[in-house]
């Protein structure tokens, strides 16, 4: 060992291929930790998307950002959103401009007057609007917020998940879950004058009265996500319902999952403006509902009017299919929104093991073989070469295929369509070597002293033989290497798997191997550096074999 260790120290090359082998087998081995991505995680993308309606039809206004926006609100003609990537929006004139952003949280909710302003979001995130600019301020919890609304000029209602129900009132907190004695999410709040109702999770209704809160009776048992009023009358929308406050009394007009109501808004006529899933748009006018056409049925989060402009805001969902190299997708992704470098290095595992184990098996077998073969001689020689001459009559792919059709195509089917056919080459290595030493002196002596032929064959012959044996194995690893992605690229591979030649059989077969470069050249990389650095490190153990190579 000591020697072998010395050997590769001192040919340069064979430690830059050992250094390259280490690596590998070190992302093999901590995957899960490297990789950025579920290998078989379809990456979905999403677009902040606004539309507007016109003359009764919702068309598509414009896109503000790379991520699903939340709310949207009015003020004065102008227009406020906040989204997914925790950014502050502006519409001035046909565009939109971020304003604010913070960069740990997501914004759900905002309301804003001419002098005061609340935002909220994820993990207790508060940002508070004075005169010209947004600062954040501290929340008494890390629960994440849902929804908020102003109530005069300096107290602002604070909804969200675990009970969270706070009054913001000049810089001080008041928390007002307590009351209600009931685990609830509240979702949504909404003010006009003196009227503060509240809704949230199970159906509820609640009344916010100068510091109390007041529960109604629940008229459905299904979450609300939306509440709007208008002038003494209310709107609420959720999972399937949609529900209506007049003269003190709350009726439901609709119930029943058929769709999901994310957001409601009031006209300057009273008409309500819903808005929830898969692109759903209706209009509420004297307990009348009616469905609006739209442009595209995408998903739609909140809707906000003012005079004559409506608008609501969603997301705009696709799968990132085809992306070239990019900081978030390092080697691209692939035709159904794969990464795949995540792909290529789970690939690593399936493809070292096929390759190990295979190369084990196979110098097991042709050693064995081998061994047997050059010191017994005679009939057994023969009628072990003969076996060898037939396989070598075989050839290897139509061979693999053959196999894989005949059994499930699986990483031991795999292995077993390398090893069948590669021992033949390792049994003729070692043949010939044993047929050399079985004349030794040494096989002689231990004759004469009465040593069997197991004893002479695998204690005085085969340790002698181990050099040419290790040489060999580190060879045949690197043939299963591309042995593995050969059969995986001609679809013999395991399905359900990652490894190198599958990741290149999936790039064939969708055909879009012809555009997308970086799909094949993933796997390419890492099969030719695998290959490489093993035989580079073959190349130094050559010297052990044939010592008359040391003085190159």
């Amino acid at each position: 060992m000591s020697e072998l260790t010395d050997i590769i120290k001192q040919d340069k090359l064979a430690l830059v291929g050992l250094t390259i082998l280490i690596l590998i087998i070190l992302i093999a081995t901590f995957a899960p930790f490297i990789a950025l991505y579920d290998p078989d995680e379809v990456i979905i993308g999403e677009e902040g998307i606004v539309f507007k309606l016109e003359n009764s039809y919702w068309r598509l206004h414009s896109l503000i950002s790379e991520y699903r926006l939340n709310d949207i609100t009015f003020l004065h003609g102008k227009a406020f959103a906040v989204g997914r990537d925790g950014g502050i929006y502006l519409l001035g004139g046909d565009s939109w401009k971020c304003i604010y952003k913070v960069d740990d949280a997501e914004l759900n909710a905002i309301s804003i007057t001419e002098d005061f302003g609340i935002a909220v979001g994820t993990n207790g995130t508060v940002l508070e609007y004075k005169g010209t600019s947004w600062r954040h301020i501290k929340l008494p919890t890390n629960a994440d917020l849902y929804d908020v609304t102003i109530i005069g000029s300096s107290q602002a209602l604070i909804v969200g998940a675990g009970e969270t129900l706070f009054l913001f009132d000049d810089g001080r907190w008041i928390n007002l879950s307590k009351q209600l004695q009931a685990n609830y999410d509240f979702y949504a709040v909404s003010s006009e004058d003196n009227l503060v109702i509240i809704v949230g999770s199970s159906g509820l209704i609640a009344r916010y009265e100068v510091g109390k809160v007041v529960k109604e009776p629940a008229l459905t048992n299904q979450d609300l996500f939306g509440i709007a009023i208008y002038q003494g009358s209310a709107v609420a929308v959720g999972n399937g319902v949609i529900l209506k406050y007049a003269e003190g009394k709350w009726t439901l007009l609709r119930g029943g999952i058929v769709d999901i109501f994310y957001d409601v808004s009031f006209t300057k006529d009273g008409i309500a403006l819903i808005v929830g899933h898969n692109g759903v748009v209706l209009s509420l006018k004297d307990n009348v509902i009616k469905e609006l056409n739209i442009e595209r049925r995408l998903h739609l989060t909140a809707v906000a009017a003012e005079g004559t402009v409506a608008l609501a805001v969603g997301t705009r969902p696709y799968v990132k299919a085809l992306l070239p190299p990019s900081w978030r997708h390092l080697l691209g992704t692939d035709h159904i929104g794969r990464d795949i470098f995540s792909q290529a290095i789970y690939g690593s595992r399936v493809s070292l093991f096929v390759a190990f184990v295979a190369a084990i098996i196979v110098t097991g077998v042709g050693t064995l073989v081998g061994l047997i073969a050059g010191y017994k001689r005679g009939m057994t020689d023969d009628f072990l070469m003969r076996i060898v001459d037939i396989m070598y009559s075989i050839p290897f792919e139509p061979f693999a295929i053959i196999l894989a059709m005949l059994f499930f195509p699986s990483i031991w089917t795999l292995i077993a369509a390398i090893t069948l056919l590669t021992w033949r080459t390792t049994a003729r290595i070692i043949r010939s070597q044993v047929l050399s030493l079985s004349q030794r002196p040494f096989v002689k002596s231990a004759k004469v002293a009465g040593a069997s032929d197991a004893r002479i064959m695998f204690v005085h012959i085969l340790p002698n033989a181990l050099p040419l044996v290790l040489l060999d194995l580190t060879i045949t690893i690197a043939w299963a290497i591309l042995a593995e992605a050969a059969l995986s690229f001609l679809g013999v591979g395991p399905p359900g798997e990652h490894s190198w030649g599958l990741i290149l059989n999936r790039a064939r077969v969708s055909g879009a191997w012809r555009i997308a470069w970086w799909w094949i050249l993933a796997p390419g990389i890492f099969i030719m550096l695998t290959a490489s650095s093993i035989f580079l490190i073959s190349r130094a153990l050559e010297v052990i074999v044939n010592p008359r190579l040391r003085g190159r």
